[in-house]
């Protein structure tokens, strides 16, 4: 079980590495907003804790918990439902 958790971990850390490395997958807003869902999901299964900063030594997470709920939440009020901005 260790060495799936591990492995996860790992395959994570290789995506993550990929999307950092890339301005196109940057600036693809599906596949940042993927990135985060799949942040969310590791979160729930217990494979990642939302305090943690670093998955190896050389990825960081990045915005974990509320602050990636927000971001995905205002990305989504942006592109479609604008109408429901305040002034």
């Amino acid at each position: 079980m260790e060495a799936a958790v591990r492995n996860v971990r790992q395959q994570y850390q290789k995506l993550k590495n990929t999307h950092d490395e890339h301005e196109f997958l940057q600036d693809h807003k599906y596949i940042h907003l993927d990135l985060l869902e799949l942040q969310e999901l590791l979160i729930k299964a217990g494979y990642l804790q939302p305090d943690e900063q670093v998955v190896n030594q050389d990825v960081k997470i990045g915005s974990l918990g509320m602050e990636a709920a927000s971001e995905v939440f205002y990305n989504m009020v942006m592109n479609f439902y604008p109408d429901t901005l305040s002034p």
